[in-house]
């Protein structure tokens, strides 16, 4: 697992589901009130200030993963797109959604060889321009051409830039939707 703060969460929410669902509760319009909530060893005030302590985004964000997708062999290329996906997916569990160009186009140098390298670019840019919020950039993408180009193009589009998962802020009510539920 590469994103420890997800995992933290994922439990504390655990914990708060199983805390508040036996819990006696009033309602303040259609809104539901736990009686005993606010209490700092309840697994809800924990989480609180576990929530206020991390990066935080109020909407998802659309987030282009950018990193080495290129090898000397077929399985430098898998390697470059398992880590891509990896960390698309983690991407995705803080609430975000994401274009990972590596997995939408993966081994298409062998299937679909007529397809240009300018085009992929081109692609990536459009994907940049068009829809991106932020770039992911993989750890490694400083020694690709293509993540690269796609870095400085984002700048240029003055896209934020994140290079660790960590600084990916979470989208609360996305992770909460998925964790908080059983």
């Amino acid at each position: 697992m590469i994103d420890n703060q997800l995992e933290g969460a994922k439990t504390l929410i655990h914990a708060i589901y199983e805390h508040t669902r036996n819990l006696p509760v009033s309602y303040v319009g259609d809104m539901e009130v736990y009686d005993d909530i606010i209490d700092e060893h309840n697994p809800f005030t924990v989480f609180l200030k576990f929530m206020s302590s991390l990066p935080n985004s109020l909407s998802p964000l659309n987030v282009f993963v950018s990193g080495k997708y290129t090898g000397e062999t077929h399985s430098d290329v898998a390697q470059n797109v398992a880590l891509a996906q990896e960390y698309a997916q983690a991407i995705m569990l803080r609430g975000h959604n994401v274009f990972c160009p590596h997995t939408m186009t993966a081994h298409w140098e062998e299937s679909a060889s007529d397809i240009a390298y300018s085009e992929y670019i081109c692609m990536c840019k459009n994907y940049i321009d068009v829809w991106a919020d932020t770039i992911f950039m993989l750890p490694g993408s400083d020694d690709s051409i293509g993540a690269r180009t796609e870095l400085e193009y984002a700048r240029q589009c003055n896209v934020v830039v994140y290079r660790e998962i960590e600084e990916v802020p979470f989208n609360w009510d996305r992770v909460f939707d998925r964790y908080g539920k059983k």
